[in-house]
């Protein structure tokens, strides 16, 4: 029995494991294909740029897995080798070349092409060695250096075998060229860094090709510097200013942006310059700016590529791109393990690791038929030829978006446009190449029609500020001279015709500072001027608003004095030393402004801001680093006057005497400046927050103008319409009495 239950068993055992054999005879019948995978490993020397290749490795390591498990490349393993090619911005690119020429050449690896070449600066030092006759080897790159585009017109080319899943910079410059034809930006200039074998220069040199070929009267200036240090930045930003430049393109390391958008006194402090920013995203800009960035940052346009898909579509691997990125970071993992060196944030590049394999193995799949690939090394120019005629005609969705070389060798590559706007929020738009036009949320009201104009109040609105100005004047002197011609009345005697001219000298402050804030509102002036009227303006406004109630309290004060039990003190009554306590009142006031004045001038600052209609505006504004507190400080002051002054109008509400009856008068004053003022001021500030400065200025204008009607309408002409009725009918009967 047991030999009959073994028996089927063992014959079991037996196809199992003549199927392993046969299987594993299968896998090892698979010729290796090597792929020489030049990427930058860390470098500590002081001049290295981006050196994070180590975590381009486990996307190179993902794209292996997934091709020799697919149907492609049938009889073939496809391998990869990883090794160093020297971290950016080294111009040497000697590491790159020796290790080229280790595994390529003197190697019995059959070394089928090379991928990687992420830095610009290695790839035009190795392209060439690699792509030479005699060599003959295809590069497949993700560099973007415009060297690359510019170089085919040269015959013999530059770079006969290369190519990449990512535009050149060109592809930049250009965004901005249509930029600039589309909302009517008229004048640019580019800052560049001229190093030889980056391509920060070359971007530059670009834009007067893309110019040029754009509109002839867009006026371009190119400003290239070997190195763009902390002297040079701020001279050049000043030359800027002075001559009307207002956009600039930064065109350079992320080391140098930061020094000119973050690190520089011209920039910080409102130049009234705004930048655009090429190659970097803002999220790579503010991390490298730091604290300063919400600052510093406002107004500025970034204009990079997308590197990886963020739609569902299926890719080449038959994952999508939220299942590739959660694959890419589970070999992170497995990397990070066995490399601690290895940084688990990944890289943005892992995309388009991936879809150089990819294409490299869908290119050598297609060659197959025609070639044995076995036997394929550096040196057959034929075979190459082969494998590049079907590379070219490649069409893909890669993980990076779609691979498909164009006749420029490169792909075309999303670009996107990020703005920063007033309120440091951020606006995305991508810019496709192939349609040459941005995405549907990314339009005219998002961008600015033209960018540059300088803000000022609408005209009418101007006109009508300066009249309802002038009529403040007009009223306030013509009520001034109607109570100085009816002092002797008992009515004027009765409050003091010394504390109503100060009320009126506080009207007449307000009425300064009205025209001051209208001046300054509606017309563009030079910087020193402006700060000068910002400061007058605090003055005049803070010390108008103190005189009022200050005279207010004052005022009754001396009448509550006159009907209570401190008459013996009469001397403490008279005009001069009400002066006088007008004038100490006013004195913690006064020191608060002095204060402010010395220790926290207001400054002149330009700020950006976007108007309903889209326009990207610079608007003249004065700023302290510490307003908010002054204003609390300044208000809390003025606030207990107020509060003062409420207190006694109570106290005195019940005085029978006519011509000292100023409670009711005062109540009013007090109701209408909650009803009136209070509100228009609220809405002035909340305005002001949403940079809605037409309506901000409206109420602004109303709530001052308010203060100045209602001290005369409710503390003034109700006493002179009586005196002069009087004053009309003694007039009438004394010429019908001489008749």
């Amino acid at each position: 029995p047991t030999k009959l239950i073994m028996e089927p068993v063992r014959k079991v055992l037996i196809f199992i494991s003549l199927f392993v054999l046969l299987r594993v005879d299968a896998v090892d019948q698979r010729q290796p294909l090597y792929l020489l995978n030049l990427i930058p490993f860390r470098d500590d020397r002081p001049d290295a740029g981006w050196d994070e290749g180590l975590e381009l490795i486990p996307a190179a390591n993902l794209a292996i897995q997934h091709i020799n498990r697919s149907e492609i490349l049938k009889g073939y393993e496809l391998n990869v080798i990883n090794t160093n090619s020297e971290a950016c911005q080294l111009n040497n690119g000697n590491d790159g070349i020796v290790n080229f020429v280790r595994y390529s050449i003197h190697s019995d690896k059959n070394i089928v092409g090379v991928v990687g070449l992420f830095c610009s600066t290695s790839a035009e030092k190795l392209s060439p060695v690699a792509g030479r006759d005699g060599v003959d080897l295809i590069q497949i790159a993700s560099s973007n250096s415009p060297e690359f585009v510019l170089s085919l017109e040269i015959d013999p080319p530059k770079y006969p075998h290369l190519y990449r899943t990512i535009s050149s910079t060109l592809a930049l410059s250009e965004v901005v060229v249509e930029m600039m034809k589309s909302f009517n930006w008229e004048r640019i200039s580019v800052i560049g860094e001229d190093f030889s074998g980056i391509p920060f220069s070359s971007t530059a040199r670009a834009f007067e090709m893309a110019v040029n070929a754009a509109n002839d009267s867009m006026e371009l200036e190119i400003l290239l510097h070997r190195e763009i240090s902390q002297s040079y930045v701020s001279p050049v930003l000043i030359e800027l200013q002075k001559s009307g430049g207002k956009l600039v393109v930064v065109s350079a390391t992320l080391e140098t942006v930061k020094r000119i958008l973050c690190d520089n006194e011209v920039s910080s402090t409102g130049s009234g310059l705004v930048y655009v920013v090429l190659l970097y995203s803002l999220e790579e800009v503010a991390n490298a700016c730091g604290s300063k960035s919400l600052e510093v940052l406002e107004s500025t346009f970034f204009v990079y590529f997308q590197l990886f898909r963020e739609d569902n579509v299926e890719i080449i691997s038959g994952e999508n791109a939220s299942q590739f990125n959660s694959s890419y970071f589970k070999e992170l993992q497995r990397a990070h393990k066995e490399d601690q060196n290895v940084n688990l944030n990944g890289s943005i590049y892992a995309a388009h690791m991936y879809d150089q394999i990819w294409a490299f193995a869908l290119a050598l799949n297609r060659s197959s038929s025609y070639l044995n690939l076995t036997d394929y090394r550096y040196g057959d120019a034929n075979a190459t030829r082969i494998i590049e005629n079907e590379l070219k005609t490649l069409s893909f969705e890669g993980a990076s978006g779609l691979i498909q070389f164009g006749p420029t060798k490169e792909a075309q590559t999303n670009v996107y446009v990020t703005l920063i706007n007033s309120d440091v929020e951020s606006q995305t738009a991508l810019y496709s190449p192939i349609t040459k036009q941005f995405s549907s949320s990314f339009n005219k009201s998002d961008i600015p029609l033209d960018s540059f104009q300088e803000f000022h109040q609408p005209l009418w609105l101007v006109v009508a500020s300066y009249f309802v100005a002038t009529f403040c004047f007009v009223l306030v002197t013509a009520v001034l001279i109607l109570h100085v011609y009816f002092r002797d009345s008992k009515e004027i005697k009765a409050t003091s015709l010394f504390l109503c001219n100060l009320i009126f000298l506080g009207c007449y402050f307000l009425c300064f500072g009205l025209v001051i804030t209208i001046t300054q509102e509606g017309f563009v002036l030079p910087p020193l001027v402006v700060t000068i009227l910002c400061n007058l303006e605090l003055w005049f406004n803070f010390l108008g608003i103190d005189v009022i109630f200050t005279t207010l309290f004052v005022r009754l004060l001396r009448i509550y004095y006159i009907f209570s039990k401190f008459k013996k003190l009469g001397r403490l009554w008279d005009d001069k030393s009400l002066s006088l306590i007008v004038i100490l009142v006013c004195v913690g006031h006064s020191v608060l402004l002095i204060a402010w004045t010395a220790a926290d001038t207001f400054r002149y600052q330009e700020e950006h801001f976007i108007t309903s209609a889209g326009f990207l505006s610079s608007k003249q504004v004065c700023h302290s680093e510490f307003l908010l507190l002054w204003t609390i400080l300044l208000y809390v002051y003025v606030s207990i006057l107020f509060v003062l002054v409420i207190f006694l109008a109570v106290k005195t509400r019940r005085i029978k005497r006519q011509e000292f009856k100023d409670t009711k008068k005062i109540n009013a004053f007090v109701f209408f400046f909650f009803i009136v003022l209070i509100p228009s001021l609220a809405l002035w500030q909340i305005f002001l927050a949403q940079k809605m400065y037409v309506l901000a200025y409206i109420f602004y204008v109303i709530g001052y103008t308010s203060i100045i009607l209602l001290c005369e309408f409710c503390l003034f002409i109700p006493k002179l319409i009586p005196l002069s009725y009087t004053r009309s009918i003694m007039y009438t009967v004394d010429r019908l009495v001489k008749l």
